[in-house]
């Protein structure tokens, strides 16, 4: 059984969550295999890599209030 978010918002204490820094965003941007698929969101790989010092502070800001609020984007799942 797949836990909901109010279940992880309740039982998860934000002092054990792990936040990133911006060293570990950009090293995870760099790491990125061109020859994969960026899932939905259609943007190439080269632009991720390329632009890495320049996307990585709003990233690594967007990871961290995603985690820190239990707020997991479900757009572009779709069902089949």
């Amino acid at each position: 059984m797949i836990a909901s978010k109010l279940d992880v918002a309740v039982n998860v204490s934000h002092s054990q969550l792990h936040q990133f820094n911006i060293g570990e965003v950009k090293h995870l941007l760099c790491k990125l295999d061109p020859s994969k698929a960026t899932s939905t969101e259609y943007i190439p790989v080269w632009i991720l890599k390329d632009g890495c010092e320049n996307i990585c502070i709003p990233l690594q800001k967007i990871i961290n209030t995603i985690l820190t609020d239990c707020e997991y984007l479900t757009f572009g799942k779709e069902h089949r």
